[in-house]
């Protein structure tokens, strides 16, 4: 079966053309899967959560899971963790294999670190009369 993208939005609720990132999640599950013995339907709903995946981290620039407190807001990256994803998670679930798992545990090597600083209240009776 060729994945179309109707199969695709099936999954994601998006209005983007899903067609790059079948192609990216087709060449991905080639190179990856090829030489398992998973079915073909099966590799071919690993594309479609894989294609589902990619479209996921674009829409919502990688953005999985954001936490704020008083000191520090915190950022977890889809990129951060392979296929960290609900939709990458699902291929990886599909994959018996594990080959996707191997990938995701590499993860990203680049990696950014930066702290939110929050402007200072200053009093006003800490504010000079020129």
């Amino acid at each position: 079966m060729t994945v179309l993208t109707t199969d695709v939005t099936k999954v994601i609720d998006t209005l983007r053309d899903t067609t790059p990132f079948i192609e990216t999640a087709q060449l991905i599950v080639d190179e990856t899967l090829t030489d398992t013995t998973l079915s073909q339907a099966r590799k071919d709903k690993i594309t479609i959560y894989l294609a589902a995946h990619l479209v996921f981290i674009t829409e919502s620039q990688g953005l999985v899971s954001a936490a704020k407190t008083q000191f520090q807001e915190v950022y977890r990256l889809a990129s951060d963790k392979g296929f960290a994803s609900p939709y990458g998670k699902t291929a990886m679930q599909l994959d018996t294999s594990g080959k996707l798992a191997e990938i995701a545990q590499g993860g990203s090597h680049l990696r950014a670190l930066f702290s939110v600083i929050q402007q200072r209240q200053w009093r006003q009776d800490r504010v000079l009369n020129w």
